[in-house]
């Protein structure tokens, strides 16, 4: 993905926006790299071309909390941006971002005020993402929790087959434990349940999501957790 071609400037005009965007230069970055620290002060915001970015919080025992995984046209980092205390942002993948400024946002968004509503746009996204987590951890069979929460991976940062089936980058079992609030030993026995029942499948490094057998799973009631 080039940089004009994120969804945060679509249907901008090009002309008016190039002079702030010529000089911005994508950057790799290495997956474990930690973009921003929570409670740091004013930050950039990160446009994601390609990768992954990570979005969480530690508890004060020193447990992570994944809030969410964003991925190619998707951003992070808005709150830090505005100058706001926001949360950890780590690249769970490698990745190719732009850094934006808080400033250079707001010249954007003066220059072409489509730039605005499309930020609302993503943001939305987020929001949604988040209240998907949330349902997901809703849940109280621990079976039902990681099959809800990768049908949200899915929708949101897999890519659907013609047979309406979706395919996402393997995550770990960790990053998911720390998503849906169990041990990573407890979503290796459960994601080999959701294997068994026909609804997972692992394919080297990505997952076949079957959406009718997990659908179906979540409205079975679970004999224990």
């Amino acid at each position: 993905m080039e940089l004009r071609d994120h969804p945060l400037f679509a249907g901008c005009d090009p002309a008016v926006l190039d002079p702030i965007l010529r000089p911005l230069r994508p950057q790799r970055t290495r997956k474990g790299h930690l973009l921003v620290a929570a409670r740091t002060g004013p930050a950039d915001l990160f446009l994601i071309l390609h990768g992954t970015l990570m979005a969480f919080s530690q508890t004060a025992r020193g447990r992570r909390i994944i809030f969410e995984l964003a991925g190619p046209g998707e951003l992070d980092g808005i709150l830090a941006a505005v100058g706001r205390a926001g949360h950890f942002t780590q690249a769970a993948s490698d990745c190719l971002l732009v850094r934006l400024s808080g400033e250079e946002l707001r010249r954007l968004i003066q220059a072409d005020a489509r730039v605005a509503v499309n930020l609302a746009d993503l943001l939305l996204t987020r929001q949604e993402k988040r209240e998907a987590q949330i349902e997901a951890l809703a849940e109280s069979a621990t079976v039902h929790r990681l099959a809800r929460q990768l049908l949200a991976l899915g929708r949101f940062l897999g890519k659907t087959e013609p047979n309406g089936e979706l395919r996402i980058a393997r995550v770990t079992h960790q990053t998911l434990a720390d998503m849906v609030g169990l041990r990573r030993e407890t979503v290796t026995m459960k994601l080999e349940e959701l294997v068994a029942a026909g609804g997972v499948a692992v394919e080297g490094r990505q997952l076949r999501l079957r959406p009718g057998v997990l659908e179906d799973l979540i409205e079975r009631p679970a004999s224990s957790g």
